[in-house]
């Protein structure tokens, strides 16, 4: 927990938005998308400040975790249009990516085992629906169709044998 008392500290300093930090499994670095130079990177940045150093190029919106081996570590992000990519981040390459319609805005997150990822996606205009991809193989499964759309991201719950999603309504009035 923070304190009440805590200071806050300005860790980036871009003139472009730096947006959707994550943390690293072991604490000791920030993943996030910098826009700065014209163009969307993820960057990797020390969690006590410093500059950010470019892991690869495109939007970041995702997870972090170790890999299930204890090789190194994954990240999986959208790319902020309808791509879910798996980055091996030691080896600053992408080892998959692949389109998944209606998932712009979706954030993909993994499993607690770390070897699922669900991706939430727009479906058609009156529903979402959850896919589960196995992270080293990439092959993808339907998860669940809803009857509503999804904030974000369906995280995983019950020790991964479920998800739980935010309900998004838009309410005309």
């Amino acid at each position: 927990s923070i304190a009440p008392d805590a200071l806050a500290v300005h860790i980036t300093n871009d003139a472009a938005a730096d947006s959707w930090p994550v943390w690293s499994p072991d604490g000791r670095s920030i993943v996030y998308t910098s826009a700065s130079g014209g163009s969307m990177e993820t960057r990797v940045m020390p969690a006590n400040g410093g500059p950010g150093q470019k892991l690869i190029d495109g939007f970041f919106r995702g997870d972090w975790v170790e890999q299930p081996d204890g090789s190194g570590t994954w990240i999986v992000t959208s790319n902020g249009t309808e791509a879910i990519r798996l980055i091996d981040v030691e080896k600053r390459a992408v080892l998959w990516e692949e389109r998944v319609v209606g998932s712009g805005f979706g954030m993909p997150t993994f499993s607690p085992d770390r070897r699922s990822i669900s991706v939430p996606y727009e479906e058609d205009r009156d529903h979402d629906s959850v896919a589960i991809f196995d992270a080293a193989t990439h092959q993808r499964r339907l998860a669940v169709r809803l009857l509503f759309h999804v904030n974000f991201r369906a995280a995983w719950t019950d020790n991964g044998t479920a998800l739980i999603v935010n309900r998004a309504d838009t309410i005309s009035h």
